[in-house]
């Protein structure tokens, strides 16, 4: 499961963990939200995080863990959760 859209963008790292992990206890193989300023924010200087430069480095590739603007995919759903 991906989950995306404004509402996933403006939730907090906590929100976007708990939503991850509803939708893992519903029966999803895995849940992923593609990683934001939001998620480098909160990875910055964590003790287990790259430091200076590597984090740089990482965070370029990081942003490369994005569907394709023209992914498919099997199933869409939209939800109006605002």
């Amino acid at each position: 499961v991906e989950f995306a859209g404004q509402t996933i963008e403006d939730m907090s790292i906590e929100g976007r963990l708990t939503l991850c992990n509803l939708a893992v206890e519903l029966g999803a193989k895995y849940a992923q939200i593609a990683p934001d300023d939001t998620t480098f924010t909160y990875l910055r200087d964590r003790p287990f995080a790259p430091q200076g430069e590597l984090f740089e480095r990482a965070v370029e590739d990081w942003r490369a863990l994005s569907s394709d603007a023209d992914a498919v995919f099997d199933c869409e759903v939209q939800c109006d959760a605002k």
